[in-house]
Formats: C-alpha cells, structure tokens, sequence
C-alpha cells in the first residue's frame, strides 16, 4: 500500500486515528463499510458522521436533569 500524500485528507485522518489510539480510544477506520452495502454502525447515510444512536444516549447519561 503506497502511503497518502502527506498533505492529503487520508493522512490527516490516519494521523487522527492513531493519536487517538495512543491516547487509549478505541478506533474504527469506517471508510470502507458501505462497500457490502450494511453498516455495523447504525449509519444511514455514508456522509452521516455524527453516530446519534451513540450520542445521544451518551448525552442523556451524563445530563440525566435537562429534558429530551
């Protein structure tokens, strides 16, 4: 695999990727999940980068006192 050039958006987000990685996240490279079609993420859309089904009981958990 040849590396991306190193102005490229794909090393911008291999780079974020695996900052993340050192700070102890865990990491999903999800560019190629549309390929089958399915997402394991809950996606509807491929431009669809915020995960509601994740945030939003996350937000509910730590703000338990503000409304829906």
């Amino acid at each position: 695999m040849t590396p991306p050039h190193p102005d490229s958006e794909e090393a911008l987000e291999l780079e974020i990727i695996a900052l993340f990685q050192q700070l102890s996240y865990t990491t999903a490279n999800c560019y190629n999940e549309w390929n089958s079609g399915t997402t394991r993420l809950g996606r509807e859309t491929r431009s669809e980068v915020v995960l509601i089904s994740k945030l939003r009981p996350a937000l509910e958990k730590l703000n338990p006192h503000l409304p829906k």
